[in-house]
Formats: C-alpha cells, sequence, structure tokens
C-alpha cells in the first residue's frame, strides 16, 4: 500500500480534484454560498455539511475543536454557533482574510490561525475534536497530519475526515463524461489522492486513531453543471446504499475516529 501511495501520478483522481492552493477565495466562499451549486460545488459542501451533522451528534457543548483546513471558514463558523469553541487553521492568508472578514465578528467566533496542519502550534492532548473534510488528497503524506492530529487529541477526542473513495464506479464513470471539463475547473487542481475504504482505515489506525463509522457520501454523476440524478435522487441513494454497495459506488467517504489510549 505504501508504494501506492508515494507518489502523486498513481492516486490521480480523473475526475474531482483538489482545489489549488492558489485558488481564490471568493470561489471557495462561493461553494458554500451558492444558491444553485454546480456539482462540483456540491461534493465540496455536501461533505462540509455531513461533517458538521457528525461532529455536532458527538461534541459537547463548550468543548474545544479544530477545523484544519478551514478555507474560508464556513465550517468553523457553523460549528462555533452549534456551542463548540473553534480553532480554525489554513495556511493560506487569502483564505483566512475571507474567514476573518465574514466570520470574526460573530458571537463566539472561531479563532483564526495561519499554520502548517502537519506542525500544528497547539499543545499534546488538548484538543476535544478536529475536523478536517476536502484535506486529504491534497497531502503528499497524509499519516504526517493524521499523526499530528493524534498528538493534540485528548484521550477519546474525535477526529472526522472526507476521503475520496478510490473505488467508486461513479467517480470513474464520471471521468469519461463529456461534459466534464465544462465544470468549474479553475476550482480544480492536476490531482488529488484517492483511497479505498481498507486504506483509510490504515492510515488513520496508524496514527492512533480508530474507526468508529464509515459513512459514504456523493451518489451521482456530473455533466456540465448538472447531476444525475438530481440532489434528491443522489440523498435518496444515500440513505439506501449506506451500509450495502456505498464503498463501490460513493465518491467520497467520512471516517469518524477516535483517539485509542
Amino acid at each position: 500500500m505504501g508504494a501506492r501511495h508515494s507518489s502523486v501520478g498513481s492516486c490521480v483522481d480523473q475526475d474531482i480534484r483538489a482545489l489549488t492552493l492558489d485558488s481564490d477565495p471568493r470561489k471557495w466562499a462561493a461553494i458554500y454560498e451558492s444558491p444553485r451549486p454546480t456539482p462540483i460545488q456540491y461534493i465540496f459542501r455536501h461533505g462540509a455539511e455531513l461533517a458538521r451533522e457528525e461532529c455536532l451528534a458527538r461534541a459537547a457543548s463548550g468543548e474545544q475543536w479544530l477545523d484544519a483546513g478551514c478555507g474560508t471558514g464556513h465550517l468553523a463558523a457553523e460549528l462555533a454557533q452549534g456551542g463548540l469553541r473553534m480553532i480554525a487553521v489554513d495556511r493560506r492568508e487569502e483564505m483566512l482574510a475571507v474567514a476573518r472578514g465574514r466570520f470574526g465578528a460573530m458571537p463566539l467566533a472561531p479563532r483564526f490561525i495561519s499554520a502548517d496542519i502537519t506542525h500544528l502550534p497547539l499543545r499534546a492532548s488538548t484538543i476535544d475534536g478536529v475536523v478536517a473534510t476536502s484535506v486529504t488528497g491534497r497531502l503528499a503524506v497524509v499519516d504526517s497530519f493524521l499523526c499530528e492530529v493524534a498528538r493534540i487529541l485528548r484521550p477519546g477526542g474525535w477526529a472526522v475526515f472526507s476521503f475520496t473513495n478510490r473505488t467508486s464506479v461513479l467517480r470513474v464513470i464520471g471521468s469519461h463524461l463529456p461534459g466534464r471539463r465544462s465544470w468549474d475547473e479553475s476550482l480544480v487542481a492536476p490531482s488529488i489522492r484517492v483511497y479505498a475504504k481498507s486504506e483509510a482505515i490504515e492510515h488513520c489506525t496508524r496514527a492512533g486513531l480508530r474507526v468508529i463509522e464509515l459513512r459514504y457520501y456523493n451518489y451521482f454523476l456530473g455533466v456540465g453543471r448538472h447531476m444525475f440524478p438530481p440532489r434528491a435522487g443522489a440523498l435518496l441513494a444515500e440513505r439506501l446504499l449506506r451500509r450495502r454497495a456505498g464503498s463501490l459506488v460513493a465518491r467520497n467517504l467520512l471516517a469518524v475516529t477516535a483517539k485509542t489510549g
């Protein structure tokens, strides 16, 4: 497995790609704010929606949580509104400037920090929970990040991560559809690392994070600016296939983990 993740070329996602490090932060913000999201916007937005749901279901009000790779801060702000004390980290100052402008004045606003998420400026065992969406696919060495998450988490603390599913037939089919190139290519970078279910579990376990639940999502093909099936059908498939064929069909998976020891 190590060899499979040693080079980006062996893990190139032919369909949905990661946002570039120098992307316009306004386009990142549009992912969460557009009234009619494009398929690629919906992929990122829905992952954040499910992550928020999982975090709030497990966290107690007043707990200290971290949003790693927070981008323009929308998820961190929503978790803060849900009663969590949020630290939000991103290494891109242009993203944090947008985040502070949008959410810096809200009650119980997240604390936005510029830092490398593989070298967090936080003490060991001081954080109750961590969430990271649209992050694992952009890291050259995901183990460094996961181990850093385990370091800062208190024993039993939660961590929620999204992954792009390497075994998804929808992702593979979508990469060959003629309309793929009409998606918002200005948002995406040349490659993204993808993971099979077993690989995601192995990476988390190796870092000292026990996988409690895997949740599969994004059951649709994207052609141009259209989703097939439409959103309602994709959500129905998500409910029906959650415990059956999810690992073979869904584009993405959400791993809910807890720190061991």
